[in-house]
Parts: structure tokens; C-alpha cells; sequence
């Protein structure tokens, strides 16, 4: 006899259809004759049957409780909760936060919600994440002039160290400006004379574009305009990635504030994360109790590193080197986004005692005797994949939003591609059948390139491989949808 309910082999549901045989079955019993011989009657028609499809949805909704309480069953809000018995918390929106080189007069205050956007299209809007004062003592490049050309000693103070040049009488305003460019000889700083329409000054640009700098200077100089990184982020959730040099518009009108740019990579934000997506977090994050694993490893930076989007742990556990040049009995960490230094802490915080990092990004990080112990990793190369699928229709009408409807069908089924997974065309053509009826044949053929600016010159009918040390970047604006009806 079938067993029903909760048994050792799982969840079992009893169906519409054995309810209404054990129904009639006990009810033939006990009134003498067969009610099932006639399934129109009255009594089948008004009382077994609706009596019976109460039952049933009884069991559809033992059914579905069972299943939310295990991650790999559960849906929404269920598998939630039950991810959260394993310290798995889905991951939610994020904007995409840009450092924003804000060149003003000195003293420019620009406060928190303050707009700027990009010259791309569609607009992309940023906001400023905190009140923020662009000054002298916090910039990354400094324009300073004379306030009068006499005599007497001109002095620019840099982080501590003093450059100074002597003036005697009859030089000019240009003679000062190149007797400081001339006198200031710190490495990693550029320093060079700019004459402006009547204006001469010194233009004094870190090489280190992230850096923030502290400038002092002598009552006889000030400044022309100072240029700070400031803090701001996309006013829509998501991974908004926007050419450098393309975010220029002083949307908001701050007094002082002359430009802005976006000269440094960004830091990616998500759309929260959906349910596929956080079954495999629950599996990767579910071997975080070890210290021994590269799963660990890829756990604990997803969990600990804000800003992570992808990580992948690759290990050479014998006495040689590998093919892909790791070193022996070494890790290869390689993740996207996430700040280098608290990376490096999450990976030492991890691995193994005796076993090295390798990658060509080094950190140092202080250990537990106050040593400084250096832990390498590398971002993902990545991979800018370049679609054109074309649509044939079977002569039904086809929805005007098809472009924008087979772009979103791609780039979710892109979103569950991870470091070193391959694009397989054929995967994507079926998502497409079934978000748009009325298609015939769709052809996908695809390219790529090594940079976002680079177009491809031609298309192949195939997938694109990926390494262990690439990640595939796919996005809407590089997919090209065609029609042939």
C-alpha cells in the first residue's frame, strides 16, 4: 500500500483522484451500492467532488509547506526564512557607488542628495552620498597662484614636506609659478605651469587618482580651484557601469562647483538577488565553518566584503607548478569588486597555515604578532561579450517590445554566469521561445572583446569560453535584436 504525507522517501501528495476513489470506495460501503458507477449524479456532482477538492487543496498546502522549510525546494519569502537556519541572508539592492573627481573652488561645500549625471544614453543620474567640503586639505590635484607677484618666499606645504621658492624683486607672476614648479620634486606627483586666459598658476595632480592629499600654503599663495574625490552613487539599484570621462553634468546647481568626472572604476551595485542565485550562495556559504577549503574561502569573502560580486578560489595542491603558472601548494583567489585591503584580510583570515596566495595583487596585512604578512590575489580579465540575435516570425503578430524583451530574457539567464563559466549559445535560445510566442527560428551569434570600447569585427554561430581567471560581462547595450518577418 502507497504511503502518503511526510515518509522516508520525502514530501508524497495524495492526488484529486485517489481522494475521490477512497471516498466513493468508504461511501459505497456504507450505503449499499456502487456511487461511482454514474459521476454525474447528484451526490458525485454537489457533494463527493467539492468535498474532495477541499481535501486536495488541504494537500497542495501540506505540500508547500514541507517544501519551503529546505532551501533547495523553498520560493520567495519561505526560502528566506529557511536559508536563514544556514546564516544565509539574500542579498539585497545595492546602487553602484562612484568616486567622483569634483574640481571647485576652495571651500565648495556640496551637500548630501546633490545630482550629477552622465552624457550617455539612456542618463544615467548619481547622487552625493554625504555632505562633502572640496578643500585643500582633502584633494587630488591643486591649481595655485600668486596672490601678488613681490618678493619674499613662496612655500607649498604637501602632506608635511615643505617646497618653497625665493622671489626677489622684479619677478614676475610666470617666474614665481616656475620657480615652484622647478622647487617641488616629490615622486608620484605631477607638477607643471598652466596659463589659463589671464590666469598663470601651478597645477599640482596626484599620479594616484583615489588619493586624497593635504596642501598648506604661504599667505602670498592661494588657489585657483582644487579638484576632490567625493562619494556618490547611482540613484537606481543595479550594476550601472558608464564609460570614464561620460559622468559630466552638473545636474544640481552647487555654488563653486566648476565640473565633475568619473575617472576611476566604480564599485558595482546589484538588483537583489534572486532565488536561483541565493540556493547557490546557501551551497558556497554553507562551507564556511572550514578553514581548510576553497569553498571557505569563496564563503567568507561573499559574506564579510561588501561590494563583492563574484569570487572563485582556485588551489595547486602538488609539488610542481601548474599549467596556469601557480607556484606549488598555493591558492589562487580571484574576485570581482570589494576593496583590496579588507579582501586580503578575508583570504588570511581563511586559508590554511603553510599555504602562500598568489595573483598580482599584493597586500600587506598585519597578523596576530603585529607582522606584515602579504596576501596576493587578482580580478577577473574581463570578457565583453557582443550578441546579435536575429527573429524570424511564423507570421503571427509579434509584440513591439520584442527588442527590450529578448535583451532581459539574455542578460537574467547571464546573471547565474560566474568567474571561468563559459557563454553556451544554445542555453539562451530556449528563454527566448518562451517569452516571446509567435517565433519561427531565432539565430544567435556572438563576439567578443577584450575591451568595452572595442567593437568586434565579426560574429560566429558558437559560444564564447571563458578561463578559470575571466569573467563573461554581459549587458543589454552590446545586444543587438533583428526581425524578419
Amino acid at each position: 500500500m502507497e504511503q502518503y504525507g511526510v515518509t522516508e522517501k520525502g514530501f508524497v501528495m495524495k492526488r484529486l483522484d485517489t481522494i475521490i476513489n477512497e471516498v466513493q470506495t468508504d461511501l459505497s460501503a456504507a450505503l449499499g451500492f456502487d456511487v461511482s458507477q454514474n459521476p454525474q449524479s447528484l451526490l458525485n456532482s454537489a457533494l463527493i467532488i467539492p468535498f474532495c477538492d477541499k481535501i486536495a487543496e488541504m494537500w497542495e498546502v501540506a505540500q508547500e509547506s514541507y517544501y519551503a522549510k529546505y532551501p533547495t525546494t523553498a520560493e520567495g519569502v519561505n526560502l528566506d526564512n529557511a536559508c536563514q537556519y544556514g546564516n544565509v541572508f539574500r542579498r539585497d539592492n545595492r546602487h553602484t557607488e562612484y568616486i567622483i573627481h569634483c574640481t571647485a573652488k576652495d571651500g565648495t561645500k556640496i551637500p548630501s542628495g546633490s545630482l550629477i549625471s552622465s552624457i550617455t544614453n539612456p542618463i544615467v543620474q548619481l547622487q552625493c552620498i554625504n555632505d562633502t567640503v572640496v578643500e585643500r586639505s582633502a584633494c587630488n590635484a591643486i591649481a595655485i597662484k600668486p596672490v601678488v607677484a613681490i618678493s619674499g618666499t613662496y612655500t607649498i606645504e604637501l602632506n608635511g614636506i615643505f617646497y618653497s621658492y625665493e622671489a626677489v624683486a622684479g619677478n614676475s607672476a610666470e617666474d614665481i609659478v616656475e620657480g615652484l614648479v622647478n622647487a617641488f620634486t616629490m615622486g608620484g606627483y605631477t607638477a607643471s605651469k598652466v596659463v589659463d586666459n589671464e590666469n598663470i598658476y601651478v597645477l599640482i595632480e596626484d599620479d594616484i587618482i583615489s588619493q586624497s592629499n593635504d596642501f598648506a600654503l604661504s599667505s602670498n599663495l592661494t588657489t585657483e580651484f582644487v579638484t576632490s574625490c567625493v562619494h556618490f552613487y547611482t540613484v537606481d539599484y543595479g550594476d550601472i557601469q558608464c564609460p570614464k570621462g561620460s559622468i559630466t553634468v552638473l545636474t544640481s546647481n552647487v555654488t563653486g562647483l566648476i565640473s565633475v568626472t568619473n575617472r576611476i572604476d566604480p564599485t558595482p551595485g546589484r538588483i537583489q538577488q534572486d532565488d536561483i542565485s541565493l540556493r547557490q550562495d546557501y551551497i558556497r556559504k554553507s562551507y564556511g565553518t572550514s578553514s581548510t577549503q576553497t569553498n571557505s574561502i569563496e564563503a567568507y569573502i561573499l559574506e564579510e566584503v561588501a561590494g563583492v560580486k563574484d569570487v572563485r578560489c582556485y588551489e595547486n595542491q602538488y609539488n610542481v607548478e601548474d599549467e596556469l603558472g601557480r607556484p606549488p601548494h598555493c591558492i589562487e583567489v580571484i574576485v570581482d569588486g570589494g576593496e583590496p585591503e579588507k579582501i586580503a584580510a578575508a583570504i588570511l583570515a581563511k586559508k590554511a597555515g603553510g599555504i602562500t596566495s598568489y595573483g598580482d595583487i599584493t597586500i600587506d596585512v598585519l597578523g596576530e604578532y603585529g607582522d606584515n604578512i602579504p596576501i596576493s590575489f587578482r580580478r577577473p580579465e574581463q570578457v565583453y561579450l557582443w550578441v546579435k540575435v536575429e527573429i524570424t516570425t511564423d507570421g503571427a503578430t509579434i509584440t513591439p517590445d520584442y527588442v527590450n524583451i529578448v535583451k532581459d530574457s539574455i542578460c537574467s539567464k547571464a546573471e547565474e554566469l560566474s568567474i571561468g563559466d563559459s557563454f553556451f549559445t544554445q542555453t539562451y535560445i530556449s528563454g527566448i521561445y518562451e517569452a516571446l510566442t509567435g517565433i519561427a527560428y531565432c539565430r544567435i551569434t556572438v563576439a567578443k572583446t577584450m575591451s568595452i570600447n572595442v567593437e568586434p569585427e565579426a560574429y560566429i554561430d558558437g559560444n564564447i569560453s571563458a578561463t578559470e581567471r575571466q569573467a563573461i560581462s554581459v549587458d543589454g547595450t552590446r545586444i543587438e535584436v533583428s526581425l524578419k518577418t
